[in-house]
């Protein structure tokens, strides 16, 4: 609905209300005039009058009590609305809707939505995994975590984390006691990888030798969870996120190749709609989610 005539609704209802064009000024905070030409501006809109006025009083017409009985529910929803919308940008509430990578699933969410959970009751989170590209506007998505650059300029990142990545083996493959010491000696192997690997995932480096790009990618797949229980199984090597694969690494059930050449890191992203303000739900959830990351990087 058009504001000014919503604007000149509010007036006429608290007028018929306060039964007093003097007295619904004050209470609107506004000036007689002023809403005087309210009314006016609201007769000539539906080309009726709505009063009828003398120097005392000012009764309905039946077009203004008509008007008054359909109105009467729009200006308190429109009332009502006001109130969340304020309350929305000051208190946590509602269901945010969430996307991430699948391989978070495994873990990383756990500690900031419980702790979403219980400081802020009144809040909900619908959560989406997927490793296919981020796309706010098709998941219907508050908010989302995404990997790597952001290509969608109508869409928003804050870079939240920023994580190592680890050329991995399974203790099981040969490749863990062969000891390579250059990546041209896993040619010969099966190379596993995420397909969208090359988003975020440069050459190797190393300080006194060129650097070296990874090929033949022999086996790809979409999601990031199967791609590190395939190299768990001893299919092959690939790169794993270090923080995903910590705890195999630590156990010896994974082995780290090449530790003196460098892998570029990756960053995760936290991605929202262009918008004028960001809700509180989204805002809270952005905030409590670089809180953990950091201590997940630390």
């Amino acid at each position: 609905m058009n504001q000014r005539l919503l604007r000149s609704i509010m007036v006429f209802n608290q007028t018929v209300r306060t039964g007093s064009m003097s007295q619904a000024a004050r209470e609107l905070n506004m000036t007689v005039s002023a809403v005087s030409q309210q009314l006016h501006k609201l007769e000539e809109e539906i080309g009726l009058s709505l009063f009828i006025r003398n120097t005392r009083s000012m009764t309905l017409t039946e077009a203004g009590e008509l008007y008054y009985q359909t109105t009467q529910r729009i200006a308190e929803e429109a009332e009502l609305m006001q109130s969340k919308l304020a309350l929305l940008k000051q208190q946590p509430q509602g269901v945010i809707k969430l996307i991430a990578p699948a391989g978070f699933g495994g873990g990383l969410l756990s500690a900031p939505l419980k702790q979403l959970m219980e400081e802020f009751p009144e809040m909900g989170v619908h959560l989406t995994l997927t490793d296919e590209p981020c796309n706010l506007v098709r998941h219907g998505a508050d908010l989302g975590l995404c990997i790597g650059p952001l290509n969608d300029s109508q869409m928003i990142a804050r870079q939240l984390a920023e994580w190592s990545m680890c050329l991995c083996v399974a203790a099981s493959h040969p490749l863990a006691t062969a000891n390579p010491q250059h990546p041209s000696a896993l040619a010969t192997h099966c190379y596993v990888s995420h397909i969208r690997e090359q988003n975020f995932v440069g050459t190797l480096t190393h300080p006194e030798q060129p650097a070296f790009a990874l090929q033949q990618r022999r086996l790809m797949v979409n999601n990031m969870q199967s791609l590190i229980q395939l190299v768990k199984d001893g299919v092959g090597f690939g790169l794993l996120p270090t923080i995903e694969v910590e705890d195999e690494l630590a156990r010896g059930e994974l082995v780290a190749l090449l530790p003196e050449w460098q892998i570029p890191s990756y960053t995760v992203h936290a991605v929202t709609p262009q918008r004028d303000f960001i809700p509180a739900k989204t805002q809270t959830a952005i905030e409590l989610l670089k809180q953990h990351f950091d201590q997940l990087g630390s």
